[in-house]
């Protein structure tokens, strides 16, 4: 399991599917702290493509595949889940949302 994006890829027709973004070089380098990105209510960059975990190693993002790219969204720890530019959030009603939505 990785620190960013720990649901595993679906086979489902039920469910959305998982795309992990491989690290540009040099990004893993400048990569920030998990910690400082996934804060409840912060809002995750527009361009995230992962962090450094606790353990200094580099942790890509895994992004929900939807059918609208715009409802596209990841996770950190399970805990917390957000899509490009929006809001992170812990809250269940709304991790359900996100995913109700990326499958529609």
């Amino acid at each position: 399991m990785s620190a960013c994006g720990t649901e595993p890829e679906s086979n489902s027709e039920s469910g959305p599917g998982y795309a992990t973004n491989a690290p540009e070089t040099g990004v893993a380098e400048e990569a920030p702290a998990c910690t400082q990105v996934w804060e409840e209510g912060a809002t995750l960059p527009d361009d995230y493509e992962g962090c450094e975990d606790e353990s200094g190693a580099y942790a890509a993002a895994v992004w929900a595949t939807c059918d609208d790219p715009a409802m596209e969204f990841t996770s950190y720890e399970d805990e917390l889940f957000a899509k490009r530019g929006d809001t992170i959030t812990g809250d269940p009603a709304a991790i359900k949302k996100l995913r109700a939505d990326c499958q529609a």
